[in-house]
């Protein structure tokens, strides 16, 4: 529910600045970029926050919240878990770090081969 309206509005919202910041644009900007590129990155951005958001964020929510209830089950039957668990998260943000750096730079290559 909450995830879906969230997701429209904000679909909305980036629709509506998006076409402001093309049309409001220095006349260079649209010389040295071809409409393919906008057209292209346009489309994939609106269809990121229409399709894939609203799953995403329901699905957060979700894990979220069963990781939650099964850490505080195990922590209440073994209370000695919640000393493993700390060398275990930091392991954890230390390799999420590279991931999302990662992650970055694959979309950013995804974004620079679709576009024509």
């Amino acid at each position: 529910g909450f995830a879906y309206f969230g997701g429209l509005n904000a679909s909305k919202s980036l629709h509506s600045d998006l076409r402001k910041a093309i049309l409001r644009a220095p006349m260079w900007f649209h010389d040295t970029t071809s409409t393919g590129s906008v057209l292209n990155r346009f489309s994939h951005d609106i269809y990121t926050l229409d399709e894939q958001l609203p799953n995403t964020m329901s699905n957060y929510a979700s894990t979220l919240f069963r990781v939650m209830g099964t850490i505080a089950t195990i922590s209440y039957v073994t209370p000695f878990f919640l000393a493993a668990l700390t060398p275990t998260a930091a392991l954890y943000w230390y390799a999420q770090r590279f991931y999302i750096a990662t992650s970055r730079c694959l979309k950013r290559w995804d974004s620079t081969l679709r576009s024509p």
